[in-house]
Parts: C-alpha cells; structure tokens; sequence
C-alpha cells in the first residue's frame, strides 16, 4: 500500500531528554499531529491547560514533549 508511512521514533529516549519519562505518549502525539495536521497543537495545548490546571510543571513538560516531538518529523534542513 502506498498510502501508509511507518517512522521509527525515539520516544522514550525524546520524552527524557525533556525530563518526563513518562511523557512518550506526548512525543508521540507530536509525531502524530505533525505528520497528519489532523488537529492543531494549540487545541492540544488547550487541552493540556485543562487536564493539569495549576500543575505548571506537569504542563510545561507535557508541551515540551509534544513539540519535540513535532520537531522530530519535520524536514531537517
């Protein structure tokens, strides 16, 4: 089939590098959205500020997890 695309990412190894272990489901979505333009990071990002509320640092790893992860698949010039 042509209209599949399988990529290897680094998840774990991405999420640690952002200091969230167990954020690699966030790289991952990143990956995702960036590949597929199939919701913004910004409804995420809104989602996000729902879900952790006054966890600040729960947020701001989250966010640094799925834009790394966004930046993984972009073209690397």
């Amino acid at each position: 089939r042509k209209d599949i695309r399988a990529l290897s990412i680094p998840a774990n190894e991405i999420a640690a590098s952002v200091g969230n272990e167990r954020a690699a489901n966030m790289v991952m979505l990143g990956a995702y959205i960036a590949c597929t333009k199939v919701v913004s990071k910004e409804s995420i990002t809104e989602g996000l500020k729902e879900l952790y509320g006054a966890k600040v640092k729960a947020f701001e790893a989250n966010v640094r997890a799925l834009e790394e992860g966004m930046k993984f698949i972009q073209p690397k010039t």
